[in-house]
């Protein structure tokens, strides 16, 4: 369990297993991102704030995303999802830019989620992203999504 972590940063944060051996069981509540740019750092070339993959059982609880001042050339989304057995328990986000149509939280082979009581801010143009044809057990409830262009 990682609770009550304040974090910022310029690139993504990963929290990543291994495809032979996935991380398990592992509990995230009361993080708040602040992703920035540096156009001066090399690394400076992220797509998500924050990625999870080849994982089992994540609970990500009372996570916010909150975006800097400009990304011309960095992170679009707010998450990124990769695995089995995902809770997405009171998450606040939008996509890094606000003229991008990009969604504020992708999934991607996702087996089994509940999304519940998220925030769409203002700004945002797609709450939820569905990518490829892997994801499947999808469920929502309690999300307040009426800010969002596409929910």
């Amino acid at each position: 369990m990682i609770r009550n972590v304040i974090a910022h940063g310029t690139g993504t944060s990963r929290i990543e297993g291994h495809p032979a051996s996935p991380l398990e069981n592992v509990t995230i509540e009361g993080l708040v991102l602040h992703v920035s740019r540096d156009p001066a750092a090399p690394y400076e070339s992220a797509v998500n704030a924050l990625e999870v993959a080849h994982a089992k059982n994540i609970r990500l609880e009372r996570i916010g995303v909150l975006w800097g001042a400009r990304f011309p050339t960095m992170a679009e989304r707010a998450l990124l999802r990769v695995g089995r057995g995902l809770v997405l328990d009171t998450f606040t986000g939008r996509q890094a830019r606000l003229d991008s149509t990009d969604a504020a939280v992708v999934f991607q082979g996702v087996d089994g989620a509940l999304v519940r009581d998220c925030v769409a801010p203002a700004g945002t143009a797609q709450f939820l992203r569905l990518s490829g044809d892997a994801n499947r057990d999808i469920q929502q409830i309690g999300n307040e999504l009426r800010a969002a262009k596409i929910p």
